[in-house]
């Protein structure tokens, strides 16, 4: 039974087709491409915390 799965996978293995790419070049305008890369944020957070846990040394900025 292995002998003949064998064979009838041979021609789909071996066989050589030429594959048309199906992806259309676009260029995306500056907003677009702002649109599609930015990270919502206030889907999860409504408000800052103000005691925030933090569980290792997190370096402070004092100018933000």
């Amino acid at each position: 039974m292995q002998k003949k799965l064998i064979v009838w996978l041979l021609p789909i293995l071996f066989g050589w087709q030429v594959v048309d790419s199906t992806e259309i070049p676009f260029e995306l305008t500056a907003q677009e491409e702002y649109e599609l890369t930015q990270i919502v944020y206030n889907q999860y957070f409504q408000t800052i915390p103000q005691n925030p846990n933090v569980f290792q040394t997190e370096s402070i900025y004092s100018d933000v």
